[in-house]
């Protein structure tokens, strides 16, 4: 039997989303729950341009759901909230 391929292709696609700013300001104000509109007026983008890179982000996470790309943001660390004081 072939050996089974790690899922590399995956993780660079990650890797690539994580090293362009905008794209990771994307997927902060997703975090946020920002509306594709709210996305495209906070960071002067078109609709177009934030609805391709929402379906990046998603191709690169294999997830479908925006919700479930919110939480894997904040889980994965590709997002950081603010500080909580104990």
């Amino acid at each position: 039997k072939a050996a089974r391929k790690t899922p590399v292709p995956k993780m660079r696609a990650i890797q690539r989303r994580r090293a362009d700013p905008t794209a990771c300001a994307v997927l902060a104000l997703i975090a946020i729950g920002a509306s594709n509109r709210t996305i495209s007026e906070e960071l002067e983008l078109t609709i177009h341009t934030v609805k391709c890179l929402v379906a990046a982000w998603k191709k690169a996470t294999e997830i479908d759901d925006r919700a479930a790309l919110a939480a894997w943001a904040w889980a994965s660390g590709a997002v950081a909230g603010p500080a909580v004081q104990q």
